[in-house]
């Protein structure tokens, strides 16, 4: 992976943490978004938006293809 993408899903992850108000260590890339993290669609769509107001591109994720964690951060990493 290349050291930009792999700081960019460090990032996010750390904003993930931040918006989930949990330690980054509680947050596994195959983690179930809504199983394991109570993230349902209403909650990802909540959280691109934080993303965007911090600057990250969401326009292009179809929340409804999202599973895992890694799912997500591929997504982004992908559009930013």
């Amino acid at each position: 992976m290349p050291k930009e993408s792999k700081k960019l899903r460090q990032d996010l992850l750390q904003l993930l943490s931040q918006y989930l108000g949990v330690d980054t260590t509680d947050i596994q890339e195959d983690d179930d978004l809504s199983e394991n993290l109570n993230l349902g669609l209403s909650g990802l769509y909540e959280f691109t938006q934080f993303l965007q107001s911090k600057g990250y591109e969401t326009s292009e994720i179809n929340l409804e293809e999202l599973t895992t964690v890694n799912d997500l951060l591929d997504s982004l990493s992908d559009n930013n």
